[in-house]
């Protein structure tokens, strides 16, 4: 089995590697807390703009733009 982990200080550490080392464990290198692989936070900042250049008064307005947004996209 492969275990991934980011590169972490806390997961770097000497103790942590010589554990893993120790248990014989497959580990798969990643990038420390990398946005481009983490893509929701992109939609989320994209709804964010999308939402401030409409400029709704109010919840509903909100979640009326946010539905049309969901509609237009499928």
């Amino acid at each position: 089995f492969t275990f991934q982990q980011d590169n972490d200080p806390k997961y770097t550490a000497k103790t942590t590697q010589g554990w893993l080392q120790d248990k014989t464990l497959n580990v798969l290198e990643w990038p420390s807390q990398s946005p481009d692989l983490n893509p929701i936070k992109h939609l989320w900042r994209d709804l964010k703009i999308a939402v401030q250049q409409h400029s709704p008064s109010n919840l509903g307005g909100v979640m009326m733009f946010l539905t049309l947004i969901k509609v237009k996209n499928y």
